[in-house]
């Protein structure tokens, strides 16, 4: 997808939901990704740059745009090292809208981020891989359930001191992993418990890759009655790409998380996380991987 095809296609969404002048009024801001706030009102509401996501935050996606650090010990094929795990995203609400009870809502949002994966066993601290994502996610939500439609670009690359390095834990050829996709995702959220599921197709690849992908999984939190300020969460994330025969790729996160005092949306959260299948940075997408670890996210 050439810039100039995301260009236009950027302008052309937000010609379609941007507000007439009449309708620039502004829904409240929900308190975060599984409570939404619905107007009590029957007339539709328009919300410029929107807080909040209205699909359910998935907290244990590998690959999911956020802003976290972890330390993990890996095994990547037959090489064993003790891996960092970092990333910068964000998911930026571009425009709201809020319509009667009945109807729900729609947001379209610019998500975007960085995943990176380093040998900390390297006396540099290479950089094995870093995952670059931009995408246009359109969101629909109403009450519980939630369904989310995203056009996505991915490209992965090798760090340059992982590429010179002769001492390597692993070497691989150099992939040109660059790709669009289009994913439709559901979630449907009930008291404590979130599932969700969906599928992407792949529809423009540098390599010869098979274009399918499922995806799956379920989330339970709640607040630490005794520890005002306080949640703790569970989410399992599983991943199958037709491109790896279908393989099963599984990440379990647990932790608990401290919100803000006076921003409850601002909250950083302790994990732990351990993950199997296939590994999750696209330049070695075909190399098993195994890692256990613990790590931090950030939340604003």
């Amino acid at each position: 997808m050439n810039p100039r095809s995301v260009g236009l296609s950027l302008v052309t969404v937000m010609a379609v939901f941007t507000p007439p002048p009449s309708l620039a009024g502004a829904s409240a801001p929900s308190d975060g990704p599984a409570a939404v706030t619905v107007p009590d009102h029957e007339t539709s509401t328009w919300e410029r740059f929107p807080h909040g996501m209205l699909f359910p935050e998935l907290v244990a996606d590998p690959r999911a745009p956020r802003t976290h650090t972890a330390l993990a010990t890996t095994r990547l094929d037959d090489a064993q090292f003790l891996a960092g795990l970092a990333g910068f995203g964000v998911d930026f609400g571009l425009f709201r809208r809020s319509p009667s009870r009945r109807g729900g809502q729609w947001q379209i949002s610019l998500a975007g981020g960085v995943n990176a994966l380093f040998d900390m066993d390297a006396s540099s601290r290479d950089l094995m891989d870093a995952n670059y994502q931009i995408g246009l996610p359109v969101t629909w939500r109403r009450e519980g359930l939630a369904v989310r439609t995203r056009l996505y670009h991915i490209s992965a690359h090798q760090g340059d001191d992982f590429l010179e390095n002769e001492d390597a834990i692993i070497k691989v050829p150099v992939r040109n992993m660059s790709f669009e996709g289009l994913e439709t995702m559901v979630a449907a959220t009930l008291s404590r418990w979130t599932v969700y599921g969906g599928a992407a197709k792949l529809i423009s690849t540098g390599e010869d890759l098979r274009p399918w992908l499922l995806r799956g999984g379920v989330m339970v939190s709640g607040d630490l009655s005794r520890a005002p300020g306080w949640r703790w969460t569970l989410a399992l994330d599983l991943h199958s790409w037709q491109e790896n025969h279908w393989n099963l790729d599984a990440t379990f996160k647990g932790g608990v998380e401290l919100a803000g005092s006076r921003r409850p949306d601002r909250a950083l959260r302790f994990l732990l996380q351990a993950s199997r299948g296939r590994c999750p940075y696209y330049q070695f997408y075909d190399l098993e991987w195994r890692s256990l670890g613990a790590g931090l996210a950030y939340l604003f």
